[in-house]
């Protein structure tokens, strides 16, 4: 049975359906995705984007603009967009401005209440959130050399996440005309739910981030209009790989070279032309269109790897439930097991 293919086995995929079908019936999460755009492309959406200065966030900023939105874009320092915003401006000398950048750090909530509140007075609303601000580390989970600077990226990418949600739910529900709502894409990582070896502190920062995202996704009322994804993109080529920061191997760990960790050490740190990386820009037209869609997925799996990757967590997953699932028997007095009266199963 532990080699039986994933269709022929109680895979997770059986027990998240029952919460979505559960969801469903409250009307909280819809069960079929309609494929066609929400709303005319003639309608300029306004974005708010953070972690605007390159990677996804840059390349966000510029398609949106290409397709004729409005962009807000943070980041910590917002020179680093002149030239953008230079050619933007010049190109369509309009007010209130096509591109508007606006200093943020997603840490400090003071910030990011701020560049909603301006959004909302320079452009009366706020129809998608693209919430990417973000940075990685790479170091033995057990190394305790990493401790501050892991506990900086959960500041970043889950604390300043969380915050940015929660004033989009904000501007999405209370601002924005009613019924009107909002897109909340949440940038996760392949690492958010099939982790590396070396970037324990940044997959745990994903995973934390991917829980927050699914609960609130239930918690909404739909009435609010408010639609959420999380994004799982896989490796593309893009600043975060050379700006990751690493640490010295422990002595433990370099006896072997053929260890995963060691592996991923070298290829992203001394042969980084070794990993098959995907196209960014590509990849972040993709995002731009899911953000079209009237009821787009709670989970936006992107890439040949994310895809694989996910795919491989279903099956080995599914297997385990499987194969431990009679050890669940009879761990409810008074209620008869399904399977009959004493067969645990544990052998």
């Amino acid at each position: 049975m532990d080699d039986a293919p994933l269709s022929s086995v109680a895979d997770i995929g059986t027990w998240y359906r029952s919460i979505q079908d559960f969801a469903y019936k409250l009307g909280h999460v819809p069960l079929v995705y309609d494929t066609q755009p929400s709303f005319s492309t003639m309608q300029p959406r306004v974005w708010l984007v953070t972690g605007a200065s390159s990677g996804f966030g840059r390349l966000v900023t510029e398609i949106a603009l290409a397709q004729g939105d409005i962009v807000v874009a943070t980041l910590r320092t917002p020179s680093m967009l002149a030239g953008l915003v230079e050619a933007t401006n010049l190109k369509h000398p309009t007010q209130p401005p096509r591109l508007l950048t606006l200093k943020c750090d997603v840490t400090k909530p003071e910030d990011v209440r701020f560049v909603f509140a301006q959004t909302v007075k320079t452009y009366g609303q706020c129809d998608v959130v693209f919430n990417n601000a973000g940075w990685a580390m790479f170091c033995e989970a057990e190394n305790p050399v990493q401790d501050e600077a892991a506990r900086g990226v959960f500041e970043t990418n889950f604390w300043g996440a969380v915050q940015v949600s929660r004033e989009a739910v904000k501007v999405f529900r209370d601002m924005n005309p009613m019924g009107t709502g909002g897109v909340l894409l949440n940038m996760s990582s392949t690492s958010g739910f099939a982790p590396w070896p070396g970037f324990g502190f940044y997959a745990a920062s994903k995973f934390a981030l991917e829980g927050f995202t699914e609960a609130l996704a239930l918690e909404l009322d739909p009435a609010w209009n408010i639609r959420v994804t999380i994004l799982e993109p896989g490796l593309f080529e893009t600043p975060i790989i050379t700006k990751s920061k690493g640490y010295p191997p422990l002595p433990e760990y370099t006896h072997k070279p053929d260890l995963p960790v060691n592996v991923l050490r070298h290829n992203f740190f001394s042969a980084p032309e070794t990993l098959d990386m995907g196209d960014a820009h590509l990849a972040m037209e993709r995002v731009v269109q899911c953000a079209l869609l009237p009821d787009p997925p709670l989970r936006f799996v992107l890439g040949r790897d994310a895809i694989a990757a996910a795919k491989r967590k279903l099956e080995l997953l599914g297997k385990e439930v499987e194969k431990y699932e009679k050890w669940s028997d009879n761990l409810y007095p008074g209620v008869k097991s399904q399977r009959g009266s004493s067969d645990s199963g544990l052998a």
